[in-house]
């Protein structure tokens, strides 16, 4: 697994419950590319429970999703792109990396491209 995380622990979240996002690595997605959901979901839980240090309570329910093409695997290598007129731009993950950190670095620098625009 390379990724997971429980919802409840991250700001503004709801913690009346347990939710969990899990995240397998790019190798074993790829060799379950064509598995069931339902076979991802238990493969996926069983990994969590065997990092977490105590038993998983009951679950109530699972869902699983492909992202077929969620990873960036190679970054565009500046902030954000833009048409030839600067009038149209696009930032996201991509642009930096494959990772959440590099979606609101990008929309951070194009943010302030918009709004240097505007001072104009």
């Amino acid at each position: 697994m390379a990724w997971f995380c429980r919802s409840a622990s991250r700001p503004g979240r709801d913690t009346s419950h347990d939710s969990w996002v899990l995240h397998a690595d790019a190798d074993w997605s790829e060799r379950y590319l064509e598995a069931s959901p339902e076979f991802v979901a238990a493969a996926l839980i069983e990994r969590l429970a065997e990092a977490l240090p105590s038993r998983l309570p009951a679950i109530e329910r699972v869902m699983a999703h492909r992202w077929l093409y969620a990873r960036t695997t190679v970054a565009l290598g500046r902030p954000f792109a833009a048409s030839e007129d600067q009038t149209l731009l696009f930032d996201g993950d991509w642009a930096f990396g494959a990772r959440v950190e590099c979606a609101y670095e990008s929309g951070l620098a194009m943010a302030d491209a918009v709004a240097e625009r505007l001072r104009v």
